[in-house]
């Protein structure tokens, strides 16, 4: 800081670059913080690191009857992007595409409530439950209840939820606002 006595053009310019410094210092600091943070929500994608332990933009999964493939670049440094691909057992995964609106920190904890109740709820998830199997509505209620109910003025989730069958190339889809399968063959 520099420390000026007077009311002259000098002791002006000099709190100016007083002010100037502050507001680099501010915007160091929260520049950190969001990169943390986009350091904390990749972790919820599925991605490969390096061998640095750097999380790469790719990742991939090759199973005996299908091939996962994910990239991930954000168009901010936070949104509310987020994928997934889950083995269920040796043949069934579930998978999920979701797109929260909006950018920055509120599309980014909603992502992260998302990822957490997709992880959640197929942890233990057995094909010959019947309550499970594949029915995807309770998962998708859940995710619907959630955000309901924190009350987020404008925010919502659009997303598409899979369980596929990697011997038989079976899917059963619930979608949720989002209504486009993107299938690479």
């Amino acid at each position: 800081e520099i420390v000026l006595k007077g009311k002259d053009e000098i002791k002006i310019l000099g709190d100016t670059v007083n002010d100037m410094t502050k507001g680099l210092v501010e915007a160091a600091v929260q520049s950190k913080n969001l990169t943390f943070g986009k350091e904390v929500q990749i972790k919820f994608i599925p991605l490969q690191n390096d061998e640095n332990g750097n999380t790469l933009t790719t990742g991939s999964l090759n199973t005996k009857g299908a091939n996962f493939f994910s990239y991930y670049a954000g168009a901010d440094d936070l949104s509310g992007d987020y994928f997934d691909y889950k083995a269920l057992d040796d043949k069934h995964y579930a998978i999920i595409k979701c797109d929260v609106s909006g950018h920055g920190v509120p599309a980014a904890l909603i992502m992260v409530e998302v990822a957490t109740l997709f992880l959640n709820y197929f942890k233990n998830w057995n094909m010959k439950n019947p309550k499970q199997g594949t029915n995807l509505a309770p998962v998708v209620g859940q995710i619907n209840d959630l955000l309901e109910s924190r009350g987020f003025k404008e925010r919502f989730a659009a997303f598409t939820l899979c369980i596929f069958n990697s011997e038989t190339g079976e899917c059963w889809f619930c979608n949720a606002g989002d209504n486009q399968i993107q299938i690479y063959d």
